[in-house]
């Protein structure tokens, strides 16, 4: 099909994909198992990665990443933790180093070895440690969890996960799962992961077997099978790239007002925000209007908001997508799926809001059907560039996490909730929406941005001048952007 042949059914199926983390299944040739004692290459994207990281080890840790399992109610720890070892005995990608062989990466996995949590008991603390005040207590457990989280991991040598289990009282625990991204992403983390260790905390707890049948294939299969196969879809894709990104507007250089260094060191801040339940609620009915995603929306207005502070025409954002996950045989492997597109918006007409968020979805549908060639692998075969950045033709991104599904347990899952000290983005706004869980939220999100070009203050003012901007959008969308109130 070609990009401009979509219609609008195939447009919302590729944007609830989006929001799931993965992309439909397609037919291409079956994945098969690869043979005993066959060693897996890493896949396209993992590789860019690797490359990354080994070619500048002085860089922060800006690969790790940590899921936060938060657990209400009473729990068994010995069942919580034979769960953690079953999903790393059933998940390969979890129990792999990484190494050159031949001068090229490869991954060895190893048989499956006890995961020991790591558990500490705050519940005798002042009650400020307690779980219970603040952003949901997340801030408070910094100092407890950062340790394994910005502590790099030696993907040579040992397992790319560490998992610390935090009692704040008898029927509150948070699960903190410090992982390296070349084994994790949005779908592993919000999805897969969540609802595997569910299952089995429930039928361990319960003193029954472990209830998820053994999978038919492993990321490694994957990996071996795409190098295999997909070389000719990735040439077709970088024409496409090639087109889209020919006459690519200079980055922005917002919302920073210090100077741009010369060389990033890959230096990462998070900060926590929140919308109110009424602009929540407005967005989410604007978005149910407008027969659209939420996501799309928040887009849109993020475009807005840099335009109007950059006078640019052209806007060009980055987003993480799922790349890989078209394939029935891996929608349930946790493993590394991801990659960034750019996209680019066009204020040369004057748009109206309406007019805006019809463009991102276009934008966002076509450039999910070309989502596969890594966008490092871009920048060498456009741009010549010899070791790219993770995020070569932009400066700032958004993203959705993925929803998340009913687990049946008194259970929240979030990511982004302790630092690393690193991050490849310059500027990233991942957004988290959860109206239908057990604890109904307002939309929620992380701010991530390099302290060294973003002051706090900065990242903090771009959230509020969003909101700001939000509540004018929408309710204004028929009007021009240029007339709508920035604050």
């Amino acid at each position: 099909m070609s990009q401009t042949a979509l219609n609008e059914q195939e447009r919302q199926r590729l944007l609830a994909e989006y929001l799931a983390g993965r992309r439909c299944p397609v037919f291409r040739s079956p994945i098969p198992r690869r043979s005993p004692g066959t060693i897996a290459p890493l896949t396209f994207t993992q590789e860019e990665l690797w490359r990354h990281e080994t070619q500048s080890p002085e860089i922060a840790p800006l690969y790790n990443e940590c899921i936060t399992v938060r657990m209400r109610g009473l729990l068994d720890w010995v069942a919580l933790e034979k769960s953690l070892n079953e999903i790393v005995r059933r998940h390969e990608v979890w129990r792999t180093t990484f190494e050159t062989r031949a001068g090229q990466p490869v991954q060895i996995v190893h048989p499956a070895a006890p995961l020991r949590m790591r558990t500490i008991d705050v519940s005798d603390l002042p009650s400020s440690w307690n779980g219970r005040s603040g952003a949901d207590g997340i801030a408070q457990w910094h100092a407890v969890v950062a340790e394994d989280v910005s502590r790099k991991f030696a993907l040579q040598s040992e397992p790319p996960i560490r998992a610390t289990l935090v009692r704040a009282g008898e029927n509150e625990h948070w699960l903190f799962v410090a992982a390296h991204l070349m084994v994790l992403d949005g779908a592993s983390a919000y999805q897969i992961f969540p609802l595997e260790l569910a299952a089995l905390y429930r039928a361990y707890a319960a003193g029954k077997a472990s209830p998820p049948v053994d999978l038919p294939l492993q990321y490694g299969d994957f990996a071996l099978w795409q190098r295999e196969t997909g070389r000719a879809e990735l040439a077709s894709q970088v024409r496409y790239w090639r087109k889209q990104l020919a006459e690519q507007p200079q980055a922005i250089d917002w919302p920073n007002s210090k100077p741009r260094v010369q060389q990033r060191h890959y230096r990462g801040m998070i900060r926590p925000f929140a919308f109110s339940p009424q602009l929540s609620g407005n967005l989410r009915e604007f978005a149910r209007k407008e027969n659209s995603s939420l996501f799309l929306v928040l887009l849109a207005a993020f475009a807005v908001l840099v335009q109007r502070h950059t006078g640019q025409e052209k806007i060009t954002l980055g987003t993480p997508v799922s790349s890989g996950r078209n394939q029935n045989e891996v929608l349930n492997i946790i493993g590394y799926f991801l990659n960034a597109l750019t996209l680019c918006l066009n204020f040369d007409s004057d748009p109206t809001f309406h007019e805006l968020v019809a463009q991102a979805r276009i934008v966002l549908s076509e450039a999910m059907l070309n989502a596969d060639v890594p966008i490092e692998r871009l920048a060498r075969e456009i741009r010549q560039e010899q070791n790219p950045s993770p995020t070569p033709f932009f400066r700032a991104a958004i993203g959705m996490q993925p929803s998340m599904p009913s687990l049946d347990l008194d259970w929240d899952v979030t990511t982004m909730d302790v630092e690393s000290g690193g991050s490849p983005w310059e500027f990233y706004l991942a957004f988290i929406d959860r109206p239908h869980t057990i604890h109904p939220r307002p939309i929620m999100g992380r701010v991530q941005f390099d302290p060294e070009s973003i002051s706090v203050q900065e990242a903090m003012s771009a959230i509020t001048d969003l909101q700001v901007l939000l509540e004018e959008l929408i309710g204004n969308p028929l009007r021009r952007v240029s007339e709508i109130r920035l604050c």
